[in-house]
C-alpha cells in the first residue's frame, strides 16, 4: 500500500485502531503467562512480558519521532 500518499487522519484512524486492539488483548493476559518463552529468531528467546515492553518502547519511539517534525 501506498501510506505515503494516504491523507494523514486514515493513517492515523488505522495506527490507533490497531493499537487499541493490541492494548486489549494485552490486558487480557494472565498475569502468569507473562513469563512464557517465546524463540523470536537465531535461537533467542525472550519472555512474552518482555515483547509486550518492547512493543511500548518501539511504539514511544516513533511518537517522538512523530512529534518531534511537527
Amino acid at each position: 500500500m501506498d501510506y505515503q500518499n494516504l491523507p494523514i487522519d486514515h493513517i492515523l484512524n488505522l495506527w490507533l485502531s490497531l493499537n487499541k486492539q493490541i492494548a486489549e488483548v494485552i490486558a487480557e493476559i494472565i498475569e502468569d503467562k507473562l513469563q512464557n518463552s517465546c524463540e523470536i529468531g537465531e535461537e533467542q528467546t525472550v519472555t512474552l512480558e518482555w515483547i509486550i515492553k518492547d512493543y511500548v518502547d518501539h511504539l514511544e519511539h516513533h511518537l517522538k519521532q512523530i512529534f518531534h517534525t511537527l
